[in-house]
């Protein structure tokens, strides 16, 4: 219709000028006294008329090539999107974070009670050499640097400001299964991502998926097969970290975030929920129920493609809620831009 407009007034200005142009030259369009004749002021209300087209056509012409250029930097900015789609892809997602025990509540005094006197011991025998074992650390399988999950290491990190003592899932220090169910169950603990496109209200969020049917664009879940517990000399605080790769939950999502691009602007939404249980914890569930939604997210670092970011208790970006199904959430929304989204990663040195 705009196309049909623009051509009619341009195709009626031409006839208008040329047709009142020959007026004026066929015609007198002044008589012997000087006054304009009939003839005259139809020349003259043509002259205005031709003008009044000709200057319509011309800004109508203006705002075509206004809105091809509007349209061909929408297209340019559509193929540089997909071209950056195609070269930031969101692959290899790698979570880890740093969860902060219910180190106060009933379900978890008993095995407090057991092991801060063993770690207040070994804090005393060690000499600050990463290599030699305190002497209380002979059935405790302590060796300082070791990396596998029944040593038990002390170090002063930056993270943390204090010094601690670390250990993994095979050693003793580690929550039992039988006696100590609920702490053990906390250490199975994963962490749920959703992301949306349409920012939601955290409060409304089911952190359990099973049997949602809420439109999330992307959905992933993080279990550490190997977790291990740090704990804070100085503060008396239990930590529980969880580091692993995310898998993808495509019968759960939207599938319209594919790429490191489409995160621009959306909201995440962190919960942590209970991993499997035992049949001991099946018959505790009660107990068990009651202390997994005291934990408390201190920390997660998020690893995506050649990006990583990191979201810590305390940051502005970061909104802090409850469930809807009563598990504890944070809520982060994106930044818009592509260079805003998190550092890009250092390539590993080979």
């Amino acid at each position: 219709m705009f196309e049909l407009l623009l051509a009619l007034l341009q195709v009626l200005g031409v006839i208008l000028a040329g047709g009142f142009g020959l007026l004026g030259l066929l015609t007198k369009y002044r008589d012997e006294a000087g006054r304009i004749t009939r003839w005259g002021r139809v020349a003259l209300v043509g002259v205005v008329v031709s003008t009044l087209v000709a200057v319509s056509a011309q800004a109508l012409e203006a705002v075509r090539k206004s809105r091809e250029s509007k349209a061909s930097a929408q297209r340019t900015e559509r193929i540089i999107a997909e071209v950056m789609r195609a070269v930031h892809p969101l692959t290899d997602i790698e979570l880890t974070s740093w969860i902060l025990l219910p180190w106060d509540h009933a379900e978890v005094r008993g095995y407090r009670a057991r092991v801060e006197p063993q770690l207040r011991r070994i804090d005393a025998e060690w000499d600050g050499n990463a290599f030699k074992q305190p002497r209380s650390c002979g059935r405790l399988s302590c060796f300082a640097g070791n990396q596998q999950s029944h040593a038990i290491t002390a170090k002063t990190v930056a993270e943390f400001s204090t010094k601690v003592i670390s250990f993994g899932s095979k050693s003793p220090l580690f929550p039992r299964e039988t006696s100590e169910s609920p702490p053990r169950h906390l250490t199975r603990t994963q962490i749920h991502i959703a992301i949306y496109k349409d920012h939601i209200d955290p409060t409304h969020f089911m952190a359990m998926w099973s049997g949602s049917s809420d439109p999330v664009d992307l959905r992933f879940s993080v279990r550490s097969d190997d977790p291990k517990l740090t704990y804070e000399l100085a503060h008396q605080k239990m930590i529980l970290y969880l580091t692993g790769k995310a898998r993808p939950r495509p019968e759960m999502s939207k599938g319209t975030i594919v790429a490191i691009p489409d995160l621009a602007g959306t909201q995440m939404i962190v919960s942590l929920v209970p991993g499997s249980m035992s049949q001991r914890e099946l018959e505790a569930l009660p107990r068990v129920s009651e202390v997994r939604y005291a934990l408390e997210l201190r920390s997660v670092l998020m690893r995506f493609g050649d990006r990583a970011i990191v979201l810590a208790s305390g940051d502005d970006t970061v909104g802090f809620h409850t469930s809807a199904d009563g598990f504890p959430l944070w809520s982060y929304v994106f930044p818009s831009k592509l260079e805003e989204l998190g550092t890009p990663r250092r390539a590993k040195s080979k």
